[in-house]
């Protein structure tokens, strides 16, 4: 009896047919992370200092600069690159806030971009972050909107940020995740059944003695 279900219980061919399917899964993010639509502009930052004026108590939000976003389906998934220069040795802290289709706030997001330089014992050397990207998955469809706000110490911010929205087919991440969980099971199993890789550092370690 026990013979019988070892036979039919092969793991190796489980381990894979996991590994298949953790390739199918890769694929598939791939398929999703596709761009449909690419849009690009110029916007000018406001500093944050400006957007805390109020007005009877409230803080009052400059207008947005980019939108409106037409989210056609619950999901859909957009891609927000963010890019500045700035002088050197400065910093300034780049957030972006979503706004609904009346134009209230949401949720925001954001990086530090920065720009270092000097001179060491090996010559001079120049270190910087000019951009970052996020992605933005909507539930809900209708039209969306994004501000830009800048903040640094010294009050230096770049004039101008270069924005790329992306339009992607759809999330890639489960499929990622899950292609990577099957693939890795897959492959311990098949470690366990024909031993591949201990075979092969045994090989190696013979042929280097």
């Amino acid at each position: 009896m026990k013979k019988v279900q070892e036979d039919t219980l092969n793991w190796g061919v489980i381990g894979i047919a996991l590994m298949i399917w953790g390739g199918l899964g890769f694929l598939l993010s791939l398929h999703f992370n596709m761009i449909v639509k690419r849009d690009k502009y110029s916007v000018n930052p406001v500093p944050k200092i400006e957007t805390l004026v109020t007005r009877e108590g409230k803080e009052e939000r400059p207008p947005y600069q980019i939108g409106p976003i037409i989210v056609e389906k619950p999901g859909e998934v957009f891609e927000v690159k963010v890019k500045g220069s700035l002088p050197d040795n400065h910093w300034t802290f780049v957030e972006v806030e979503l706004l609904d289709g009346n134009e209230e706030y949401l949720y925001s997001f954001g990086q530090e971009l920065w720009r270092e330089s000097g001179r060491d014992s090996d010559g001079k050397w120049s270190e910087a972050k000019r951009d970052f990207e996020t992605k933005i998955t909507f539930p809900v469809t209708g039209f969306y909107y994004l501000n830009f706000i800048v903040e640094s110490k010294r009050s230096v911010h770049p004039k101008t940020l270069k924005v790329t929205l992306l339009k992607r087919k759809g999330s890639d991440l489960p499929h990622f995740w899950l292609g990577m969980l099957c693939f890795v099971i897959g492959l311990i199993l098949v470690e366990i059944k024909y031993g591949i890789f201990r075979k092969t550092l045994e090989a190696l370690n013979e042929k280097n003695e």
